[in-house]
């Protein structure tokens, strides 16, 4: 679905990002910096021996045996950092689209985070609330209306001696079936299954969540401040080499890519020239005349996850011959 992040098989909607679309930005940026300080003064409190009950203290210089920093045990710390993490991982989904895929991307910075912290950020990958199923029909149709049919990639502009066109395609009359109920949603988008108007090709229909540039353009901005501070503020006693505003911008870079749905079904078309000669990579063929910026449509190729042991013993894989094939 998204780069990087899996999607959830679904059964119903959630409109709890509707909210956005009223915002402005101050209320945005609001929003955001409340959960910046939140987050900042709930880790900062992890810190404080005074804040733990006296089972969970030492003396500065414990006894031998006793792990411990700054008079707080280590275990007792790391159970306050799983309870943050929960909070964290539930804040980012409330925030949105944004900050789940940030957060998808530093589940696997474990240079970065402590383990807390990657356990409840990789739950993300698999947790994401689809929106509202009359939004994704109406988005097709908005975009089917830019792509005439037999468009190839990339193309879609109208000739300003065409006529104009119009603002919405039924998209009847580009597929002969649509489902209205999401097989699967991601942070950045959801999937529904779709037969062309040959009434045999089985194909999915990738679509974006709406307003997600605009919502981007705010958060991102808000972002990049939060990781200058951070890069003046961070100690890195640890010895790690952060740079935060490097990672921002390349977290920004990413955002801003998967939001491109043609770019996404070139880099599948190319992916699939480069393996071709390999029997056992499967590449789902991009249709472009029913491809946009805002949807993306592949051929039908339903799989099983590489983690889903069970699922794939029962179809006769080998987990081992996978897992060489994948590494």
């Amino acid at each position: 679905l998204d780069g990087g992040g899996g999607g959830a098989t679904v059964g119903g909607t959630d409109d709890r990002w509707s909210r956005f679309e009223g915002y402005g930005t101050l209320r945005r940026t609001l929003e955001i910096w409340s959960f910046v300080v939140a987050f900042f003064f709930r880790l900062w409190l992890t810190t404080q021996r005074w804040t733990y009950p006296k089972s969970a203290r030492t003396s500065k210089k414990p006894a031998s045996g006793v792990e411990s920093k700054n008079g707080i045990l280590d275990d007792a710390r790391s159970d306050r950092l799983a309870l943050l993490a929960i909070w964290l991982r539930e804040q980012l989904v409330r925030l949105g689209p944004t900050f789940i895929k940030i957060g998808q991307q530093f589940s696997t910075r474990g240079d970065i985070l402590s383990p807390e912290f990657i356990k409840e950020l990789e739950k993300l990958q698999d947790k994401v609330p689809p929106f509202p199923s009359h939004i994704a029909m109406e988005t097709i149709e908005t975009e089917l209306a830019k792509k005439p049919p037999g468009s190839a990639a990339g193309s879609g502009s109208v000739a300003e001696d065409e006529a104009p066109t119009p603002a919405r395609v039924p998209w009847r009359e580009r597929f002969s079936q649509l489902e209205e109920t999401p097989i699967a949603a991601a942070s950045l988008g959801q999937v529904h299954r779709a037969v062309l108007l040959d009434g045999e090709t089985e194909v999915v229909v990738k679509v974006q969540r709406p307003n997600l540039k605009k919502l981007f353009d705010v958060d991102t901005k808000n972002i990049r401040f939060v990781a200058q501070i951070l890069q003046s503020v961070d100690p890195k006693t640890d010895g790690a080499a952060r740079d935060w505003v490097s990672i921002y911008d390349e977290c920004c870079r990413i955002l801003y890519q998967e939001i491109d749905y043609e770019l996404e079904g070139k880099y599948a078309d190319n992916f699939r020239t480069n393996f071709a000669d390999l029997g056992w990579v499967k590449v789902p063929k991009v249709y472009w005349d029913v491809t946009t910026e805002k949807i993306l449509t592949l051929e039908y190729a339903p799989g099983i996850k590489v983690s889903d042991r069970e699922a794939l013993v029962a179809c006769g894989v080998d987990p081992s011959i996978v897992a060489k094939y994948s590494v």
